[in-house]
């Protein structure tokens, strides 16, 4: 997975830590997923409410 190549590492007094970069963990991760499906889900919506009306309006204003 891409969190695995992209990893910082830190060295602490202790032991060492990891890091994480916080836009490839959401990129890789379920959060990303489920932006995707909201996106789509709100242009197929938008699709429907706002294009098919102005089409509609266009195929009148033809005929008449």
């Amino acid at each position: 997975m891409l969190r695995d190549k992209y990893q910082q590492f830190e060295v602490n007094s202790n032991d060492d830590v990891i890091k994480e970069n916080k836009l490839i963990t959401f990129i890789d991760g379920e959060g990303f997923d489920r932006f995707l499906q909201n996106l789509i889900k709100g242009l197929y919506i938008s699709i429907l409410f706002f294009c098919i009306p102005y089409f509609c309006f266009l195929f009148i204003t033809f005929i008449l």
